[in-house]
């Protein structure tokens, strides 16, 4: 019997939604209270995308956990067709809006907006990131998809990592992936410092954060019941010390700029995000909430979500920057993202599921008693 949890469902939906916003309040410098707003502990887009990472490493070592066998082709087809398909049809959306809206810029629109959706469209490019070949300039077409490629790397060798999970006590499992995460991030900085972030370095990095996920899963019962049957005031402590870990970044001697090497933040984060994961489940008051409707079918969209907004954020930009206030093509941006996300999730995600399935379902072959039919 499959384990779902909605929760990890709502908790990637909010994630998603923060990473929304802060491309929202990014496009501008307008407005002081949304300077403010994105410099919070509650928009913090590069914390969501780790915690991305870790659900993901989460809930694809559920099936192993269970002792549910399955082919590495099978598995291999089935996580394809879940990433992959709806990432090709919101790329060529992407490049289609881009060739369409594009100005190369607009003047008082922030640096960030203006250096993405210029970059000169080539066949080249194009095949790149249709093949996920190697480090290329994601920023081209749609700049959230830097993720995606860590995301469908380490899907292809998860069944190994998990060997690793499996077999061996969490301390040696951990303690392995953080041995690989020092070695992606020192070889990073050796060899592909100032790079795009994408090269197979970052994700030999970002593996770690998909063992933390899976080794929470495999002791998850144990977690949740000792978070559940803690006291009050030390479930707070908990989540206090996860908010912290989380926020690091902003407010443990910001200055210090040795303290503050990415991937020292990104363990920082992942640590808090581990504490929400465990806090989700193991909490029904917490639990209540991520299961309200609206928030639970952001959570379904959220992959969706997390594809298109940038599209039509970027769209609707070009289309409406100087003929309506910035702010209502926030609003708009929003409620249009929401929307294609469900549509695309509906006609895309869930067909995309199924074809996995379906391909990789096990073929009866036809009875040798079975009657001919005659003529």
């Amino acid at each position: 019997m499959s384990t779902r949890y909605e929760e990890l469902d709502s908790i990637r939906g909010l994630a998603a939604l923060v990473v929304v916003f802060c491309h929202l309040f990014a496009v501008t410098d307008m407005y002081a209270w949304a300077n403010f707003v994105k410099n919070t502990p509650f928009f913090m887009s590069h914390q969501a995308v780790m915690m991305f990472f870790v659900l993901s490493g989460f809930v694809l070592s559920l099936p192993f956990l269970q002792g549910k066998s399955q082919s590495y082709g099978s598995y291999a087809v089935r996580r394809i067709c879940r990433i992959y398909i709806p990432y090709l049809v919101t790329l060529l959306l992407a490049i289609l809006m881009r060739e369409l809206f594009s100005q190369g810029g607009i003047a008082g629109l922030t640096d960030w907006f203006n250096r993405l959706w210029v970059a000169p469209l080539s066949w080249e490019l194009v095949a790149q990131h249709v093949l996920f070949i190697g480090g290329y300039d994601t920023d081209a077409f749609n700049p959230v998809i830097w993720s995606l490629v860590h995301e469908m790397r380490i899907s292809l060798i998860f069944p190994l990592l998990m060997l690793l999970v499996v077999r061996y006590d969490w301390k040696i499992a951990l303690s392995a992936g953080f041995a690989l995460s020092c070695v992606g991030s020192l070889l990073h900085m050796k060899f592909a410092m100032g790079q795009i972030d994408m090269n197979y370095f970052m994700s030999v990095h970002y593996a770690f954060m998909f063992i933390i996920g899976a080794c929470l899963a495999k002791h998850r019962d144990r977690l949740i019941g000792l978070y559940r049957n803690s006291r009050s005031v030390h479930k707070l402590i908990v989540l206090a010390i996860g908010a912290a870990c989380y926020t690091y970044s902003l407010w443990f001697l910001p200055n210090v700029e040795a303290l503050h090497v990415r991937t020292l933040e990104e363990w920082m984060a992942c640590i808090g995000v581990s504490v929400f994961i465990i806090a989700a489940l193991g909490s029904s008051r917490i639990s209540s909430v991520l299961r309200i409707g609206a928030i639970s079918w952001i959570g379904r969209i959220s992959y969706s979500l997390y594809l298109v907004h940038f599209t039509v954020l970027f769209a609707l930009m070009y289309a409406l920057y100087g003929v309506v206030p910035v702010w209502s093509i926030w609003l708009v941006t929003l409620v249009v993202s929401i929307a294609a996300a469900s549509l695309s999730y509906l006609w895309i995600e869930v067909p995309s599921i199924r074809l996995g399935r379906s391909l990789t379902r096990p073929r009866i072959a036809a009875s040798p008693e079975r009657p001919k039919l005659t003529p």
